[in-house]
C-alpha cells in the first residue's frame, strides 16, 4: 500500500524523533541496570554489552524504510512501543498533524459509544471522526483474538496477514 508523498515525508521526519525518544528510554533502563548494587561490575558490563547488541537491531534504534511498507512499519513501531502516546487520541492526532480520527465499529452499541466520543472529540479539537465497519468478523472482539493468540491458537482468519507476520 503506497502513501502520499506528503505522508512519506512526514513519516521520515518523525521517525528520528520517535527513535530518539525510544533510545532515551533505553539509556534510562541501562542506567537503572548499572545502578543495581546486587550484581558485580563485571556481570553488569557483559550483560549490558549483550543488551546493547540486541537493542541495536531493534526498529526503535534502526530500521530500513520502504514507502510501500510504511503503514506496516508504523503498526510495528506502535506495537513495539517506539511510537507511543499517553494523552487523549485527539492530542496525539493533533501532535501528528492528523485531520481526522478513524474508529472501527462492530455493531450499534459500538456506534452509540463511538458517536459520544466523536462529539466530545470534535468539540475539544475540531477533528472529525470516520467510522469503519468491521466487516465479516465484526462481532469478534480484539480481546478475544488476543486471548486466542496468547493461548497458541490459530488467529490467521481474524487478522490481516501483514499483521500476523509481525506478531
Amino acid at each position: 500500500m503506497d502513501i502520499s508523498k506528503k505522508d512519506w515525508k512526514l513519516f521520515r521526519e518523525r521517525l528520528s524523533g520517535w527513535q530518539e525518544n525510544y533510545m532515551e528510554g533505553l539509556v534510562k533502563e541501562y542506567a537503572n541496570f548499572l545502578n543495581d548494587d546486587k550484581k558485580p561490575a563485571s556481570e553488569k558490563f557483559w550483560e549490558l554489552e549483550k543488551r546493547i547488541k540486541e537493542d541495536k537491531r531493534h526498529p526503535g534504534v534502526i530500521m530500513e524504510m520502504s514507502k510501500s511498507e510504511v503503514i506496516w512499519d508504523i503498526v510495528r513501531l506502535i506495537r513495539l512501543k517506539v511510537i507511543t502516546y499517553d494523552d487523549l487520541s485527539v492530542d496525539a492526532a493533533k501532535k501528528h498533524n492528523c485531520n481526522f480520527l478513524v474508529r472501527g465499529i462492530r455493531d450499534d452499541m459500538d456506534y452509540y459509544y463511538e458517536e459520544n466520543i466523536a462529539q466530545i472529540n470534535e468539540e475539544i479539537s475540531g477533528l472529525d471522526t470516520i467510522y469503519v465497519r468491521a466487516g465479516t468478523y465484526g462481532s469478534i472482539s480484539s480481546s478475544t483474538v488476543k486471548e486466542l493468540y496468547k493461548n497458541g491458537k490459530d488467529i490467521s482468519k481474524y487478522v490481516p496477514k501483514e499483521i500476523l507476520e509481525i506478531m
